[in-house]
């Protein structure tokens, strides 16, 4: 998941990565697209620090259906 913040103030479960994005030309064509759709302007948002949210093992929903 890509958020336009810098989380700083969010506190995230253990079962998630959270990093901070420095080079945002990987997912500039969806920003872009974004943009397009809900009428945003793409340099005002790209100004916008972006954070990276990915699982952090192979099933981060297992701890919501079984006990370990």
């Amino acid at each position: 998941m890509l958020l336009r913040s810098d989380c700083k103030n969010v506190i995230f479960p253990n079962n998630v990565h959270v990093q901070a994005v420095e080079d945002i030309s990987e997912f500039k064509v969806y920003i872009e697209e974004f943009c397009n759709i809900f009428g945003y302007d793409l340099n005002e948002v790209l100004s916008s620090p972006f954070t990276l949210i990915e699982p952090d093992s192979n099933n981060p929903y297992k701890q919501m259906y079984v006990t370990d």
